[in-house]
């Protein structure tokens, strides 16, 4: 893997790349600055793990590789890695070991967490993820264009602000797929809190819609985070005869719960995932209609949806 480049960038937004028998190098660049070098430049496959803290070199590379090639330039590769690379979140930080891992990633590792071409799809969701922590104004215009837009919209009374900083925190769930097992979610609901000790904390979570921290997504508890990005109206103000608020008929099942908010909560990650994981691969085998609407005009109705997003977008 000699005429591989790989990169990572620290806390402070500087990049470390390592090339040939080079495992690690600071370069005190800033991405700007490292894409414009030479060594950039010439590197025929480039590699980093697909982390929020790599966003901005992500969406920086993939720029100034497209501004190349249309200029005539040779074709060069860009490529994201699982974080679960490296599995534990301090060593993720440390750009030293990221950079090894990515050079000499076990046999498990290159079977389990593959690596994805950043094409317009991973572009969008990086570029999301780096404008909701520096520039949200410009985050609200590219999530209208992100694959998960489609079925975020459509639930009733979803919250997009809220979702889009959900979305954002997911960031692709390829990095929580169980290829055996594809529809099993299990990974994500465990990275988002999705569990019935955290829903049993959520009885008031409704005031916490004003709290000035859900500008930050980074401080927020993922858990709220689910729970708010659909549910911010009281039940007695829901037409739950309506296709978009699915979701509220499962909360109502279980007389308004917290195992009922859980469940409503996992159903609208499931609703959400399975349709971004059909749109960002193209297989058009995870989404199911049937399993989150009663009847098939309702499906028929977030069909009309889904075509009608698509042509905004």
């Amino acid at each position: 893997m000699s005429d591989l480049l790989r990169l990572h960038t620290d806390a402070e937004g500087k990049v470390w790349c390592g090339y040939k028998d080079v495992c690690s190098h600071p370069t005190n660049l800033s991405v700007s600055e490292f894409v414009n070098t030479s060594t950039f430049k010439s590197a025929k496959q480039t590699r980093c793990l697909g982390t929020a803290q790599n966003a901005s070199l992500i969406t920086q590379s993939y720029q100034a590789i497209k501004r190349r090639e249309s200029e005539g330039e040779p074709f060069s590769s860009l490529e994201v890695g699982s974080p679960q690379l490296c599995p534990v979140r301090a060593l993720r930080d440390d750009p030293v070991y990221c950079l090894m891992r990515i050079w000499q990633s076990d046999s498990q590792a290159r079977l389990l967490h593959h690596w994805h071409p950043v094409d317009s799809f991973i572009f969008n969701s990086y570029l999301l993820v780096d404008s909701v922590k520096n520039s949200p104004g410009k985050a609200k215009a590219v999530f209208k264009h992100h694959p998960s837009f489609s079925s975020v919209s459509f639930v009733g009374t979803s919250n997009l602000d809220i979702a889009m900083q959900l979305v954002a925190k997911i960031v692709d769930p390829r990095w929580f797929w169980n290829e055996d097992k594809p529809h099993r979610l299990s990974k994500l609901y465990r990275y988002l809190g999705l569990t019935p000790a955290n829903f049993k904390n959520l009885d008031n979570f409704k005031e916490f819609v004003s709290v000035s921290d859900l500008d930050n997504p980074l401080v927020v508890d993922s858990s709220f985070l689910t729970a708010l990005a659909w549910s911010t109206k009281e039940v007695d103000s829901i037409n739950y005869s309506l296709p978009e608020n699915f979701l509220w008929r499962i909360y109502r099942e279980s007389n308004f719960s917290s195992n009922g908010l859980l469940k409503a909560s996992k159903n609208f990650v499931q609703f959400v995932t399975y349709n971004w994981l059909d749109n960002i691969t193209f297989r058009k085998s995870m989404f199911d209609a049937s399993s989150f609407f009663k009847t098939q005009n309702e499906a028929l109705a977030y069909q009309a949806h889904e075509g009608q997003s698509q042509k905004q977008g």
